[in-house]
């Protein structure tokens, strides 16, 4: 009889108090404008697509109680080109301010995308394997990419 009490009170508990024990912080994973802001401020650099290949990168960053970005890194265990470096530099210089409750650790891959002739012919991801350098606690957020195009010029032979 008491076992059976026991587990009933335990049942109603978790059923009234779903995320007991549980932070329930918000994070950059439910804000929408982040992902746009980065996504329209994004270039594929021209110097990284002369390389000739679809690269993904690891970003870590701290968003400040005050909503700024701070310690912004590329943390690949592999080699990367210095222009996509500085082009998250760039990028996180001129990304809106985030609201503090967003306030935390987080690491995004951005994945620079190499096509040649159309959207399904996209060069497969030459770092697939590469991990993170980034040790400790942080949130992973989507994958968000961007797409360089080579360009061909149409030559005509004159006679």
């Amino acid at each position: 009889m008491k076992f059976s009490l026991l587990i009933t009170l335990l049942v109603a508990v978790i059923c009234i108090c779903p995320s007991f024990g549980q932070i329930n912080r918000p994070t950059l994973l439910g804000n929408p404008a982040f992902e746009q802001a980065v996504i329209k401020n994004l270039r594929f650099p021209a110097a990284a697509q002369r390389l000739g290949k679809s690269i993904r990168v690891y970003v870590s960053f701290t968003l400040s109680d005050k909503g700024s970005y701070q310690e912004v890194a590329v943390v690949n265990l592999g080699p990367i080109d210095k222009s996509l470096k500085q082009e998250i530099d760039r990028l996180w210089h001129i990304l809106p301010n985030q609201y503090p409750k967003y306030a935390g650790d987080y690491v995004i891959p951005i994945a620079f995308m190499l096509g040649e002739g159309g959207p399904e012919r996209l060069k497969p991801i030459s770092n697939q394997d590469d991990k993170l350098t980034k040790q400790g606690t942080y949130t992973l957020l989507k994958e968000l990419s961007v797409t360089g195009w080579i360009e061909c010029e149409r030559r005509t032979l004159s006679n």
